[in-house]
């Protein structure tokens, strides 16, 4: 009987902490709303509305975001272009080319007459350091320490209680 109500415990512990450890939060930055130090950046769009993805994670480091991101690569097409496709809220995510070539859209840097120019998905990952005059959004990961603390210290008193009713009722 003690193990059952050790392993409910020690079980509602763990959902607790890891349901309050960590929180994911999209930051405007222009409106000033910057994430703090301590958060791990996850991804970033520059104001020219490319996306920047963070491996692992990036730091806030004074007036720069750093850290290792999968770079894309810049690509032109020629245009006319067979298909365009966009989401709902009207940003490019595919194109496809004269010859039916399907190109993967991160985000659009030029739309000409004769080419488009495209920022797309590449795999290298390289160190960067982005100014964040030039980012306009920012999705990142925050631990909340309070939050934390409470989601342990509630189920271990409640666990210290529940020991001390079963040895008070065993003598």
């Amino acid at each position: 009987m003690r193990g059952k109500a050790i392993t409910v415990i020690t079980l509602a512990a763990f959902v607790l902490v890891s349901a309050s450890c960590t929180m994911i939060r999209t930051a405007d930055l222009t409106k000033a709303d910057r994430p703090g130090e301590r958060a791990r950046i996850l991804d970033l769009v520059m104001n020219s509305g490319v996306p920047i993805v963070f491996s692992g994670s990036g730091r806030i480091r004074g007036s720069m975001a750093t850290g290792m991101a999968v770079v894309g690569v810049e690509e032109r097409i020629p245009a006319p272009l067979s298909s365009i496709r966009k989401r709902h809220d009207g940003t490019v995510y595919e194109i496809v080319d004269r010859a039916g070539r399907i190109h993967p859209v991160l985000g659009v840097l030029n739309e000409g007459e004769t080419e488009w120019t495209i920022f797309a998905p590449g795999s290298t990952v390289q160190s960067v350091s982005i100014p964040l005059s030039e980012v306009r959004q920012v999705r990142f990961r925050k631990n909340n320490t309070i939050l934390t603390a409470i989601a342990v210290a509630v189920p271990v008193s409640l666990g210290l209680l529940y020991l001390a009713i079963t040895a008070a009722f065993r003598e």
